[in-house]
């Protein structure tokens, strides 16, 4: 296959979905087909945009007579989404962090209790976005927050929700990349 400069894709910008694990996922009939309601947008990241890992889990064998592995044992596979949250509000805080805002003095006082119940909620996260005028979805079908947040407080920076998503097996795969990318295109 020689260079093909059309192949490279660079994510000019995108949006951030999340909903309860068992929301509907969209049809396929279109790469950014309208989400139903209870999906929240995630509102600005960083321009550090996402990172989307996929990892393969492997064993060496290895024998007397040989100084490299005889056989190689696909154990298990991970995955992964991480990015910065820019943006706070109830919903995000409720949705990412786990929790509940309420009102003790109604639009003067809000307040955000985390949910320590030891349950690791289920969510559906899209990750949608454009090159151009080619569309991309990365569907991941189960996630669950993987990783201790910390947030800056401080006076140069902005207060930034650091987040990593576990990805989930699930009877759909792990996750589905829908894309309008001709470069796709079965022959």
């Amino acid at each position: 296959m020689a260079g093909d400069p059309t192949q490279i894709v660079v994510a000019g910008t995108g949006t951030l979905s999340l909903a309860p694990y068992g929301t509907a996922i969209p049809a396929d009939t279109t790469v950014h087909s309208t989400l139903a309601a209870a999906y929240v947008d995630l509102g600005f990241t960083s321009d550090d945009g996402v990172t989307i890992s996929d990892a393969v889990e492997v064993e060496d064998i290895a024998a007397w007579q040989s100084l490299y592995p005889v056989r190689r044992v696909i154990t298990g596979y991970s995955g992964g989404v991480s990015f910065d949250l820019l943006q706070w509000s109830k919903d995000i805080f409720e949705q990412v962090l786990h929790g509940v805002v309420t009102e003790p003095t109604p639009n003067v006082v809000h307040e955000f209790t985390p949910t320590r119940d030891g349950v690791l909620p289920e969510k559906i996260l899209i990750v949608d976005f454009t090159d151009g005028a080619e569309l991309y979805r990365w569907i991941f079908h189960k996630v669950t927050l993987g990783a201790d947040i910390e947030i800056p407080i401080d006076k140069k920076t902005a207060g930034v929700i650091p987040t990593e998503w576990g990805v989930q097996d699930d009877v759909l795969g792990p996750f589905v990349l829908r894309t309008s990318d001709q470069n796709f295109t079965i022959d």
